[in-house]
């Protein structure tokens, strides 16, 4: 699946740079989400072990911001960036173990396991005007991210006390480079000929598991609006 997105992503560049007359531009980027993950679980895991963690573990609020900056033509488009990307998942809240011993901190608990990345996109847009100040595009691409920090957060309950211990992990399990497909369709519209308004509901799924080699391993995927501010150079039909 490596080798697909490579040529996709070199693809991406090669169309939008026999579009003519494309148009340079750049902006800030920011993509609130909700992160999940898939779950993968190797023959030794039995199928009760499997439905018991898909029951407890849940999407939770995820968000990457970053710099973009790209080219368009008349119907085709090609943006790339780098962001920063804060993703994971979380449990469900449940009872505190009696073997906790942070167990007075609340009598329910929930976990939210945190990845950070430096995510590197590259996309293709294809375009329909919808007007002079508006158009329409489908995107296709990809993304390779990098790992940077990961961290377990737990949350303890006691009536209106919410109470967040926090746990950096620095252990090498976690898989360094990852890439992703991604896909979505947006709004562009221009409040002047060098600037304008971007908003795009999109959806990435990162092709390998969070840890380098385990029995149980997860693939995150989210689903958000991608968000953005452009300035351009004034645009030609």
């Amino acid at each position: 699946m490596k080798k697909p997105l490579i040529a996709l992503a070199l693809f991406l560049v090669a169309a939008t740079a026999v579009t003519a007359q494309p148009t340079f531009r750049w902006g800030l980027n920011l993509y609130p989400n909700l992160t999940n993950r898939r779950l993968i679980a190797l023959s030794n895991i039995s199928q009760p072990a499997i439905d018991s963690i898909e029951k407890r573990e849940v999407s939770r609020p995820s968000w990457s911001a970053g710099v973009t900056a790209g080219w368009r033509g008349k119907k085709l488009g090609f943006h790339t960036g780098i962001n920063y990307m804060d993703a994971g998942y979380r449990t469900v809240k449940e009872d505190t173990p009696e073997t906790d011993p942070k167990l007075p901190l609340g009598r329910q608990r929930r976990f939210a396991f945190q990845n950070n990345y430096l995510e590197i996109p590259a996309e293709v847009n294809f375009y329909q005007s919808l007007g002079e100040r508006s158009a329409f595009y489908f995107m296709l691409g990809t993304a390779i991210s990098i790992n940077t920090t990961n961290r377990t957060d737990t949350f303890y309950y006691s009536g209106e006390r919410i109470t967040g211990v926090h746990q950096q992990d620095d252990s090498d399990d976690f898989r360094t480079i990852n890439y992703a497909f991604q896909t979505g369709m947006g709004w562009e519209y221009a409040f002047s000929e060098r600037f304008m308004m971007v908003l795009s509901p999109t959806f990435k799924f990162w092709m390998r598991g969070v840890l380098k080699e385990n029995d149980l391993n997860r693939n995150l995927y989210s689903i958000g609006l991608n968000a953005r501010l452009m300035f351009q150079s004034s645009y030609r039909e």
